[in-house]
């Protein structure tokens, strides 16, 4: 039997999982095509904002610049080391910035559910298990939506509802800095298994690598890896008294002092100050997690007590997963002011020890009732998952939830005259919505724009709107705060009449002043 024909069950679910995930934007991608006034901007509609600094990055990129922060103007010195973006830049230059954001979105998401794959045919016995396992994964969801029907006003949003990386189907649909952060988390746990079951050291230098690169991406991984691992090894050395595993937690410890000795000269730049707030998300009310994950939560446990009940732990892949399930609820409220992070990927473990149950659950089941067991379990799994397609689907081809995901052919052109007009060094001022867009088509830094990514972005808000707006001479303090040019637009800038008056000012150069737009440039 070909494999192909051996495979045609995991190929389906894998073309249908790729059409669902990807709904949304093919929706966008039509609009554009039907519709020649407006071009989709490939914007998921989670983490919007994070959305447009990806851009930016990949913009330098494709101009050869390994990455500098656009979104403060005092960010000249430090250098994020990002070469996932470099690549995608460079990919940029042979299509376009969006196209090639979701080529490696794409990528990645299929290199996830390879690694997946291999990880559950290591726990799992039969193709049947590990295709529901698989489809556990990839579809299953909490019961966000559920609660927040009955208790829309208690102040508590569920997970998986906003928090991408704390659902799989969120986290592939979301973009390729989290699907490879996922994938490589799983990657670097089965290479470090491996190694230690046979007592290899081949693999520690591809592991250590990825290890690094991952930290280096997400330094708040080094936490989850090393706390993960650090369990799994204790418990191996108790069961196998190896005493060589010291020497694979060692390398997984070096790549880890590296990243860290790399972001602390990072941080020493005080215009990096905010890149390093974007970490500090503390966990909210458990019920968010509770709830959030729904029935996955239920399940894993079961999942957990099937395993000890019946000697399933020997198993080194299924007794990791055991230890990820409960580690993750210690670890989002460990005292640190970024766990919220550290439930990146939890999902994962949470949905395969699940499965474990459902497989259990379905051969103790009597056969009169298994066919309405299958339904009950898909729509409470599931209802989540679809209700987000559903959503996001409607909300971009109709664009109906103010998210601004289509671009007039006035701006794109306007970005191009913007590109063509200023050296790469320049200094915008703008604000708001206009500054988190604008460095993700424009390779030039912003006063202000997206507000994890500017030091004191509230407060420089605040400023420009009160400068912009004076009606008085502002061109001291456009040279103090070194300004090259200005940039508004009537969709994303209300204020834009009043800021008009700068045209007749002797220290600025009109470039665009028309009804919709004004750019100018400020004379020295």
């Amino acid at each position: 039997m070909s494999w192909l024909k051996k495979n045609k069950l995991l190929l389906l679910l894998i073309i249908v999982f790729l059409f669902l995930n990807n709904l949304p934007y093919l929706a966008g991608s039509y609009q554009s095509i039907i519709n020649k006034n407006i071009s989709y901007n490939g914007s998921p509609l989670v983490n919007e904002g994070d959305y447009f600094v990806y851009l930016s990055y990949i913009e330098q990129g494709k101009e050869n610049i390994f990455t500098r922060n656009l979104y403060d103007y005092q960010a000249g010195k430090a250098v994020l080391f990002s070469p996932l973006w470099f690549v995608v830049g460079q990919v940029a230059r042979l299509n376009n910035n969006i196209i090639s954001y979701h080529i490696f979105r794409l990528i990645f998401t299929l290199g996830f559910i390879t690694v997946l794959w291999w990880w559950l045919k290591k726990i799992f016995a039969t193709y049947k298990k590990q295709l529901l396992a698989l489809t556990t994964v990839l579809f299953g969801n909490g019961l966000g939506v559920f609660f927040l029907s009955f208790w829309p006003n208690r102040g508590i949003s569920p997970v998986n509802l906003w928090v991408s990386e704390a659902n799989t189907f969120l986290n592939l649909y979301q973009g390729p800095l989290f699907s490879l952060s996922q994938t490589l988390i799983i990657l670097i746990f089965a290479l470090f298994i491996k190694s230690v079951r046979d007592n290899t050291k081949k693999l520690i230098p591809l592991y250590f690598f990825l290890s690094l690169l991952l930290f280096i991406l997400h330094p708040y991984e080094l936490v989850i890896i090393n706390l993960v691992l650090s369990s799994w090894a204790i418990s191996e050395y108790q069961q196998n008294k190896n005493k060589k595993i010291v020497l694979y937690l060692a390398y997984l410890y070096l790549a880890s002092v590296l990243a860290a000795l790399y972001y602390l000269k990072l941080f020493q730049d005080p215009s990096m100050g905010q890149y390093r707030e974007q970490n500090i998300v503390a966990s909210g009310n458990i019920l968010e997690y509770l709830f959030g994950f729904g029935g996955l939560f239920i399940l894993s446990f079961w999942g957990i007590y099937y395993a000890g009940k019946n000697k399933l732990l020997k198993n080194p892949y299924l007794r990791l997963i055991l230890i990820w399930v409960i580690l993750g609820w210690i670890m989002v409220y460990l005292p640190l002011n970024f766990n919220r992070r550290l439930a990146n990927g939890w999902h994962i473990p949470l949905a395969i020890m699940s499965a474990l149950a459902l497989t259990y659950i379905y051969q103790r089941a009597k056969p009169l009732f298994k066919g309405s067991l299958i339904a009950l379990v898909a729509i409470v799994l599931s209802f989540d998952t679809f209700y987000h397609i559903l959503l996001y689907t409607d909300n971009i081809y109709n664009n109906s939830r103010d998210s601004q995901v289509y671009l007039s052919p006035d701006r794109l052109s306007i970005y191009k005259i913007i590109n063509l007009t200023i050296p790469k060094d320049s200094t915008i001022l703008t604000r708001a919505l206009e500054g988190n867009r604008l460095p993700a088509f424009v390779n030039a830094k912003v006063y202000v724009g997206h507000d994890i990514q500017t030091w004191q972005a509230e407060e420089k808000n605040k400023e420009t709107f009160s400068i912009w707006t004076s009606q008085e001479d502002i061109s001291q303090w456009l040279d103090d705060h070194q300004i090259n040019y200005i940039f508004a637009s009537r969709e994303y800038i209300k204020e834009i009449d009043n800021i008009k008056w700068l045209a007749q000012e002797p220290y600025i150069k009109s470039i665009i002043n028309d009804k919709d737009f004004i750019f100018y440039e400020v004379r020295r």
